[in-house]
Formats: C-alpha cells, sequence, structure tokens
C-alpha cells in the first residue's frame, strides 16, 4: 500500500491519500488459522447470484448455473483450497440444468487500498474447463460509476492458460437509475489492442500452472501498472499509452480514460482483493 489511510481510502484521511510513498505491508494472511478471518475476508454463499453458461451452438444442450457455496473454502496445512463441487440437476422447458458449486472470497467492507503492490501465490486447479482467479475490483455497493477490474491471473479451460487482463469496466446509469454497461471490455494500449486473450502468457510444452505453485502480482501506481510472475514483470502499460484515439473510440475523452486508471470506485474508495475457484 502506498497510502496513510490504514488501508481504507474513506475520504478521511489527508490530502496526502493516494500519493506515491513507501510501500508499508498493509494485510497479509498465510492461511494458517482452522477458519478464515471474517475480519478480512467475505464469504460468498449459495445465496449469491448465479452465473448461467449455455451452448451458443446447441440450444438443447445442458445450461450450467455457477454458484458458490462456502462450505468449498477449506482451510488445511497453511494452505486454501478452493473447492468446485456438482449440484442439483433439473429441466427448463425441456432443457437439462447443472448446478456447479465454486468458491469465492473477497475484502470487500473491510480492506481497499489505492496504489500498492498485491500478489497471491497459488496452485492452479488442474483438468480443462476450471476456472481460477486473483483480482482487485472496485470496493463500490451501490449503483454508478465503477472503475477498473484488474485481473492479476485468470485461468478458464486450461491450467497452462493465464491471461494478465489490463482491462477497466465502466458502469453508468440509465436515466431510470438502472445499471448498463456504456462500453464492453477494452486494453489501453497504444494500438488499440481489445483482444484480451492475446495479452496472455503460456509455460513451455507441458508445463502447466497445475504443476506448482507460482507468484501471481500486480503493481498499482500513479502512473502505470505491471503485472509480475515469479518476480518478473510480463506486461507493463502506461497511463500516457492511452491515446486520444483509443479513448474516443469507446466514448471517452482521454482524460477519463487515463483517470479510470488512477481511481477504485470513486474518489472515495479503492480496489479490494477477489480470489474465486
Amino acid at each position: 500500500d502506498k497510502t496513510d489511510c490504514d488501508g481504507k481510502c474513506d475520504g478521511s484521511c489527508d490530502k496526502e491519500c493516494g500519493k506515491a510513498a513507501d510501500y508499508k505491508e498493509k494485510l497479509t494472511d498465510d492461511f494458517d488459522a482452522k477458519e478464515l478471518d471474517e475480519s478480512i475476508w467475505k464469504v460468498w454463499t449459495t445465496d449469491w447470484h448465479a452465473e448461467t453458461y449455455k451452448n451458443k451452438d446447441n440450444p438443447n444442450d445442458t445450461i450450467y448455473y455457477l454458484k458458490r457455496h462456502e462450505k468449498n473454502n477449506v482451510l488445511c496445512n497453511g494452505l486454501l483450497n478452493q473447492l468446485v463441487t456438482v449440484g442439483e440437476r433439473g429441466m427448463e422447458n425441456g432443457v437439462p440444468t447443472q448446478v456447479i458449486y465454486g468458491a469465492k472470497i473477497e475484502t470487500s467492507g473491510s480492506f481497499w487500498y489505492r496504489y500498492g503492490y498485491v500478489e497471491c501465490s497459488a496452485k492452479i486447479a488442474s483438468g480443462d474447463s476450471m476456472g481460477a482467479g486473483f483480482w482487485l475490483h472496485g470496493d463500490c455497493n451501490y449503483i454508478g460509476n465503477h472503475y477498473c477490474e484488474w485481473d492479476i491471473s485468470e485461468f478458464y479451460g486450461s491450467p497452462r492458460f493465464h491471461r494478465a487482463s489490463p482491462i477497466a469496466w465502466k458502469v453508468v446509469q440509465d436515466e431510470n437509475g438502472n445499471r448498463k454497461n456504456k462500453s464492453g471490455w477494452y486494453l489501453a494500449l497504444k494500438d488499440g489492442e481489445v483482444a484480451a486473450q492475446k495479452h496472455c502468457f503460456h509455460l513451455e510444452d507441458k508445463e502447466s500452472f497445475a504443476d506448482a505453485f507460482h507468484t501471481y502480482g500486480l503493481e498499482w501506481d500513479e502512473d502505470y501498472y505491471r503485472f509480475t510472475l515469479d518476480g518478473d514483470v510480463i506486461l507493463e502499460v502506461k497511463y500516457t499509452d492511452v491515446t486520444k484515439e483509443v479513448a474516443e473510440k469507446y466514448g471517452y475523452t482521454q482524460e477519463e480514460m487515463i483517470y479510470s486508471y488512477r481511481q477504485g470506485t470513486s474518489d472515495s474508495y479503492g480496489k479490494t482483493l477477489r480470489f474465486h475457484g
């Protein structure tokens, strides 16, 4: 963390909040207890909404609903194990359905920050179609502007696939106060590249991120962000790389685009940590 706000940029700190300074350790969890520390982590339960996955080419294929189960976060021998379990089967309009339970925890409401360095050491689940991620999100529990999700590591389909996704997602309200997207996902690069999949890091042939622990990190500064893997920088982008043409392509001014990378959710909120498996 680069602030003097005890990890909470809640607008109550002095004018130096968010200014560059020496890094100070604000939050560490080695997961060496018997239960998750509820003063840090908010655990997603079965009551949270489900994500729906359908076969676009075959409407009669099984519809999968991904939910989270609090019991799928298991602490053992200094490790957080996030499990995936098979849930209920059903039918909807003649189409089979299947519920899958994963696990998800976050620091929303307990810890958020602006500018600093975060990392985690993880071994990814093996097998195709498995998903896991470590990312930052704006701490925002109300409808409104929602700046910048940072996908520090994200795996879908194969544990050999690591995506560093320097993407921002802005959500705005319509005239009735309903939440809607103003733009899709984009990358702030000089050439206007929008395909996140082209910014992936792959291991050598026959290696897998499921074979061993790796350390995934992100340094977030006033002027740049850097994605790291085992201490090596694998992607760096400076905010000045956001050209006027790229910004206008997505309906923003250059100043608005750069501002979104420097903020959490608004001037009063920063980023929270999230893990899902």
